[in-house]
């Protein structure tokens, strides 16, 4: 798309054309993500294939601003535990029987 977050209705229309949504924007952008949330229910709604988004912003809060540098610090988290223990056996996003566990 070639605009901004502010170009709302545009932002709706056109995730409600897409299958699958690549959403790497602003977190922090409230009616952004209503946009892109209501633009999924309307493509939900109108039948056929389940919209996926996948959302990237925000991953920067596990930066541990090493700068190429070795930190012998223990990382924030392990990801791979994150999404194979804490995750629901299904999420709202995810197709039809597919299980994260």
């Amino acid at each position: 798309m070639i605009g901004d977050h502010s170009e709302l209705g545009k932002i709706t229309d056109l995730v409600a054309q897409a299958d699958i949504v690549l959403n790497s924007a602003d977190a922090d952008d409230l009616p952004l993500t209503k946009a892109v949330l209501n633009g999924l229910k309307n493509r939900n709604a109108s039948g056929g294939l389940k919209p996926i988004l996948i959302h990237t912003s925000g991953t920067g809060v596990a930066s541990d601003h090493a700068e190429g540098e070795y930190r012998d610090e223990k990382p924030l988290y392990n990801a791979s535990n994150i999404l194979l223990l804490h995750m629901p056996n299904r999420t709202l996003m995810a197709p039809s029987g597919y299980q994260t566990r």
